[in-house]
């Protein structure tokens, strides 16, 4: 009697699944502030949680039609111009247009593209970028018919039903401090004419910093000193620069009296580090700094080894910016855990890594964006979710390795969001892989342990952790949990994922918020999932439009993914695969309703379940 009250309790605060309510999820899979030549293939990575009608971009470029070398007008100089880059696949059509605004300060005008998720429409639905290797509404941004200008590229997205998305904000967002660009446009430098100036310099360990002019026959010793070449102290422009490692191992000099904020970026561009040409970048690895390098700036590091155990050797601030392209950062093999706890780096401000490797490292390094990345002995938390916005193709092996025992400063999940006091939201996770035996715990997000924090906003799509073996590995069964999520959090899409649970009969996956009473006893009488205002207010759930569509609790795929408490202890209600009521209670709720094509929402958390396999 008392369980039949308390469940008509909860059935009468329902809140139903209104996924008309909820925006898309959806990012741009875009590095911005880089140079582009040519065509560059470009899109925004999107889901809803009843699908996406269409991606329209705006593209929007500075300057003037025809202006090819940017004085403000269009004279013979921009032909000559034009004529120096000439390809005869696009110099017609830049050639039109260059002579169609001759002698006149013509702006560029807006370009508007549009993809759409009905492949019955243009066919351009969510599909494979070969630039990126992700499935993304894309497209080719053409950059040679307009002259060398900045370009800015906005996005709406537009659900079946639903309001839209805009993402058109600056990547200089910030919350808490930190940058947090939730919603990004995406800024870029199209350079096919040589109109933004790029410094080449190069660095060797046998170079100097005294005599050395960095040209590759007589390179600089340090890699400060490249950027700093000649350019007056303080405040010198160095956006643009590339400088190159020549063979050996090299040591991050010290800023040579320039303070570590003192050099410019002004329209944001990157100075990039990166090997020789056709060197192996083996040869050329970072291995020790005596100071931050460009502690403030942006800064491209492009096919670069980092081998080191020097804590913090890459670190910056929050205003800085870094993006490790086809990077491999190493701690030291033999000391990559001492009882030490190192990082390379620190996570915050606006990092992205893209086709890289982390390997040896106490904690994995997160940025804004984390695409096509191996994670490989880490021994703590490998991905501080609440730092990223789009995680692409990640792939966790080897994680504690050593079976260490941590104390307060280290956890060993794959994933986790700490208590944050700010509502994170417009992430999207996809397709990533983690499985080894009997080790530590899988998904700790429990947002909603500080004041103000929560997750909307998200799609978890193609996830497949298990932290009990199964598989390629033997099972195995151990206390931990491989996935709990702790609200508030709404719009919430979870699909084609398994979160392979633990050998023992109940489900060891769980919603849970409210795992503890006030005294500190463990909430063993429910509900975990609901909000109350009071003995009289009655209560609602904390999650609100929150679907998980084809999901599993096992490899086979013969348990549909159903966590605690709508499955399993510690209390007497379960999910649709062994419910524990009594079906008349109220209309609508079915014994064992749930099957292919036949959705169930749960009275208990607020969660929508469906599955069509």
């Amino acid at each position: 009697m008392l369980e039949t009250l308390l469940l008509s309790a909860i059935l009468g605060q329902t809140s139903p699944y209104s996924p008309h309510e909820e925006p898309p999820m959806a990012y741009f899979d875009v590095v911005p502030q880089q140079d582009v030549t040519g065509r560059f293939d470009m899109g925004v990575i999107a889901y809803h949680l009843e699908g996406v009608d269409r991606v329209e971009y705006t593209i929007h470029r500075e300057g003037f039609e025809g202006d090819f070398n940017r004085d403000g007008t269009v004279s013979a100089e921009d032909l000559s111009i034009l004529f120096s880059k000439w390809d005869s696949r696009f110099g017609g059509q830049a050639l039109a247009k260059l002579l169609g605004a001759w002698g006149t300060s013509t702006p560029i005008p807006d370009e508007t593209v549009v993809r759409y998720e009905d492949a019955g429409g243009n066919g351009s639905h969510q599909r494979y970028n070969p630039r990126t290797g992700q499935d993304e509404y894309w497209f080719e941004l053409e950059t040679r018919l307009h002259p060398d200008t900045k370009i800015w590229v906005t996005a709406e997205i537009f659900p079946v039903d639903g309001p839209s998305l805009v993402l058109d904000k600056s990547h200089q967002l910030n919350v808490d401090g930190d940058a947090r660009p939730f919603h990004n446009g995406v800024n870029l430098f199209s350079n096919n004419y040589g109109q933004w100036k790029v410094m080449e310099r190069y660095v060797s360990p046998s170079g100097s910093d005294e005599t050395g002019d960095g040209t590759q026959e007589n390179p600089y010793k340090g890699i400060y000193r490249a950027i700093r070449h000649d350019i007056p102290m303080p405040y010198g422009e160095v956006g643009g620069t590339v400088v190159y490692l020549m063979e050996g191992d090299h040591t991050i000099d010290s800023s040579g009296g320039w303070p570590l904020g003192a050099s410019r970026q002004s329209d944001g561009r990157f100075v990039t580090i990166t090997p020789a040409p056709d060197l192996d970048p083996e040869l050329c690895k970072i291995v020790a700094g005596d100071d931050y390098l460009m502690y403030g700036g942006y800064v491209h590091l492009k096919n670069v080894v980092v081998e080191s155990s020097q804590e913090n050797l890459l670190s910056h601030s929050s205003n800085g910016s870094r993006w490790y392209d086809n990077c491999s950062l190493r701690g030291i093999e033999s000391e990559w855990w001492n009882g030490e706890y190192k990082k390379l780096t620190q996570t915050h401000g606006l990092q992205y890594y893209t086709d890289c490797e982390q390997v040896y490292a106490a904690e994995g390094y997160s940025g804004i964006m984390n695409r096509n990345v191996h994670y490989d002995y880490v021994q703590c938390d490998v991905i501080e979710a609440h730092w990223m916005q789009l995680g692409l193709n990640l792939l966790i092996t080897h994680h504690n390795e050593n079976h260490v025992e941590h104390g307060t400063a280290c956890h060993s999940d794959y994933m986790q969001y700490n208590g944050i006091s700010y509502v994170h939201k417009n992430v999207i996770f996809r397709d990533i892989f983690a499985n080894h035996s009997c080790q530590e715990q899988g998904c700790h997000m429990v947002p909603g342990e500080s004041d103000g924090g929560a997750v909307n906003d998200v799609a978890w799509i193609n996830i497949e952790l298990s932290n009990t073996g199964g598989l390629d590995m033997e099972n195995c069964d151990i206390s931990a949990l491989v996935w709990r999520w702790g609200g508030p959090t709404r719009n919430f899409l979870m699909r084609d994922c398994i979160l392979n649970d633990k050998l023992n009969e109940r489900s060891h996956t769980m919603w849970a918020f409210d795992r503890y009473n006030e005294d500190g006893s463990q909430n063993t009488e429910g509900p975990w999932c609901m909000l109350r205002y009071g003995d009289d207010a009655g209560a609602v759930h904390r999650y609100h439009n929150i679907k998980v569509e084809d999901c599993w609790g096992n490899w086979e795929k013969t348990k549909p993914f159903f966590p605690m408490p709508d499955s399993g202890e510690p209390w007497v209600f379960y999910g649709p695969d062994e419910m524990a009521w009594d079906s008349d209670i109220q209309d609508g709720v079915q014994e064992n309703p749930f099957g292919p094509d036949d959705p169930w929402f749960s009275p208990i958390t607020g969660v929508y379940y469906t599955q069509t396999e």
